[in-house]
Formats: C-alpha cells, sequence, structure tokens
C-alpha cells in the first residue's frame, strides 16, 4: 500500500501547540515553522512517504483511507494531484494562530477553543476528557508567514475562531497593501462575527473563500456548538453568500448531528440559491477520530433507527456530497460492530457538559432510547 502524500512538501499546519505536516497528524513538533522545516523529523517523515513506509503520525489518514476515503492526504491529492515533490517547497499554510473561540462546540478541545480552556479550568471534573496542553507564541509564526507571502500560493485561516483573532486581521490587511491578490485565502469560520470589516474584506479582497462551519441548525446547533446565537449565524451565511465570491458550508458528521442531516442539507441547499460567485456546494466530512466521536458507533438496538432518519435525508439530499454522505454512513453503520466503550466515552463526556451548562444533549441531539 503507498502511503506518499505531498503534504509533507507542500504544506505546513501551525498551531498553538507546535507544527504539523496537516492536520490530520497525530504528532506534534513543539517549535516554530523555521524549526519545523529543517527539522530531523520532517525529513524523516519525507523520507517514508517517498519509500512507502508506514509512519505513526499518518495513521489517521491511513484509517480513514481504508474506511471511506475522508482524510486530509485524500484532499491532498484533490489539490496537488498525483505530482511526487522530493523537496520542501511551503506554498499551503495553514495557520492557526490562537485558541481564541467565542463557541464550546462540543466535539472541541481546550487548545482550539479559549472558552472550553476556561470551562475546564473552572470545572477541574472535565480534565478527564481533555488533553490539557501548553500554549505556545505565535508571533515567529506569524513573522514568518509575512516574510514569504510571496512565495505562498494559499493560506488557510482557523482557530480558534479566525474572526475573533487580531492576527488574521493584520495578515489580511498586509496582503491587500501589497497588492497580492493572487494568493488563495480559505477562512474557516463559525459565522458568528459582528464586526463589519469580514465582510468588507470580502468586498475588497478577490481571493477569499469562507469555509462556514455549520454542523447543525437551529436549536441543534446552539447546543453542539455551544455560544451559537443561530439567528446571527444565519443570517451572516447568507450575507456571506451573496457577497463572496466563493463561499460554501463545510460540516463534520459526528454522533451528535447524524440524526439531524436532513434539515442541514435543506439549509445548504437554500443558502445556495443565493451564491453570487464559485462554490456554493456543502463539503462534507466523517469523523474517524476521536473513535467516540465516530457516527458509525451505535448500540445495535439503536441502527434501524438511525438508519431510518438517514434514509429519510435523500429527501433533502440535492448535492452529490449529501446522497455520497448518506451513501457512505448507512452503510458503515451496518457494518461497523458497537464499541461498548467507546459509547459510553461519548455518553459520559456529553452528560458531564450537560451538568455544567444546564442542557439535554440526549433529549434534543439523540432522539432515540439508548443504553450502555
Amino acid at each position: 500500500m503507498s502511503t506518499y502524500c505531498p503534504y509533507p512538501f507542500k504544506h505546513v499546519f501551525a498551531e498553538p501547540k507546535g507544527i504539523k505536516p496537516c492536520c490530520s497528524y497525530t504528532n506534534i513538533f513543539p517549535g516554530t515553522i523555521q524549526d519545523w522545516l529543517g527539522s530531523d523529523e520532517l525529513k524523516q517523515l519525507q523520507d517514508d512517504v517517498l519509500n512507502d513506509r508506514y509512519n505513526d503520525g499518518c495513521i489517521a489518514c491511513l484509517q480513514g483511507s481504508a474506511t471511506d476515503n475522508f482524510s486530509s492526504r485524500e484532499t491532498a491529492f484533490k489539490e496537488y494531484g498525483k505530482i511526487r515533490y522530493n523537496k520542501t517547497e511551503i506554498d499551503f499554510v495553514d495557520f492557526r494562530s490562537s485558541n481564541v473561540c467565542n463557541f464550546k462546540c462540543r466535539s472541541c478541545e481546550p487548545s482550539y477553543s479559549s472558552k472550553i480552556a476556561a470551562e475546564v479550568r473552572r470545572n477541574p471534573k472535565l480534565e478527564k476528557y481533555y488533553t490539557i496542553d501548553n500554549l505556545l507564541p505565535q508571533e515567529h509564526n506569524e513573522q514568518w508567514i509575512l516574510n514569504n507571502l510571496n512565495n505562498l500560493k494559499r493560506i488557510m485561516f482557523t482557530g480558534g475562531e479566525p474572526t475573533q483573532i487580531p492576527a488574521v486581521k493584520a495578515i489580511l490587511l498586509e496582503i491587500e497593501r501589497r497588492g497580492l491578490f493572487n494568493i488563495d485565502i480559505q477562512i474557516i469560520s463559525n459565522a458568528s462575527f459582528t464586526d463589519q470589516f469580514w465582510i468588507d474584506v470580502t468586498s475588497r479582497l478577490p481571493n477569499i473563500n469562507w469555509a462556514l462551519s455549520i454542523d447543525a441548525c437551529g436549536a441543534e446547533a446552539e447546543i453542539i456548538r455551544h455560544g451559537t446565537k443561530w439567528e446571527t449565524v444565519a443570517k451572516n451565511v447568507e450575507i456571506l453568500f451573496k457577497t463572496a465570491k466563493s463561499v460554501n458550508i463545510g460540516t463534520v458528521v459526528t454522533v451528535l448531528n447524524v440524526l439531524h442531516l436532513a434539515e442541514l442539507f435543506w439549509f445548504a441547499n437554500h443558502m445556495k440559491r443565493f451564491s453570487s460567485g464559485r462554490g456554493g456546494d456543502q463539503t462534507i466530512s466523517i469523523c474517524n477520530f476521536p473513535k467516540y466521536f465516530s457516527p458509525y458507533n451505535w448500540p445495535d438496538g439503536s441502527k434501524p433507527y438511525v438508519i431510518e432518519r438517514l434514509e429519510q435525508a435523500y429527501t433533502d439530499a440535492n448535492q452529490d456530497s449529501q446522497r455520497q454522505t448518506l451513501d457512505t454512513l448507512i452503510k458503515n453503520i451496518k457494518e461497523t460492530p458497537y464499541d461498548f466503550m467507546s459509547w459510553g466515552r461519548f455518553l459520559s463526556h456529553n452528560e458531564a457538559l450537560d451538568n455544567i451548562r444546564n442542557e439535554d444533549f440526549i433529549k434534543q441531539l439523540i432522539t432515540v432510547p439508548i443504553s450502555v
């Protein structure tokens, strides 16, 4: 089996925990972008993928490719084709400059949400459900990006929430000042902003693509992605579809939202009608890691109901990505053996959040009798 991937040669993922070749890589390098590019770890990874040797940092992609072809590696092939690069020429940076965020999503971590980090500090009993990492300052990485803007073809801003992070604004303004309108800019946002800057800069920079992270609608969105004010999010999504040259809705299917895809598909298809430029399609990925959030793992007695709900969602599945997702979900729910331990982990984690947030995720999201 080939393990080749172009990302170790072309892509860098920078976050407050450190550096990786991509978001799916399970190991992390505790340094700066400059340190990573000269590291023995990167050289070893590149040698491994060129010689079809297994690298333990790539396990998430290898498992995802084997299960349902949803992986960062598959995405890399779509972006770079089948060219086999053999030297480091970074032209794509995924920059997660801070964990500053206004949401507390149930499937997220303190490293990516300052709100979750604060919640864990206030409630130490949550520590068993999260990894608490030391976060590194990002000034050196921000400066590396500014110094290398002329060499970049693509930059992705995630977070935290990019519209809450000053460094993102600073880089966008510098791109505009230099007139580097050939750089493809992607902003992955929860669409909750109230600052007019984001609409204005979208009008001025032709290559901004908004990937709007919407995993559910209405009340379900407000419990899955705690902090959501659905009226504000829905309004911003419509404005961006009318304003941006490129925009799409990005969804990660987990056990939390798998029963609510029909409503989400309807919303995505409705918003696509407003699209004034490229895109408009819904981009969907399926959570394979961590396993306890996988939408495939259900008690055997619940599977018929889950599959029935998914079959009903075909009525609203007007896009290829939506229909393909339903096909994959139904197939793998039928074939995946029930994992008692993962299901128990999922329940205990979300019940702990319910007790703190005064919510009821089973009543709101699961809608089927369940047991451990």
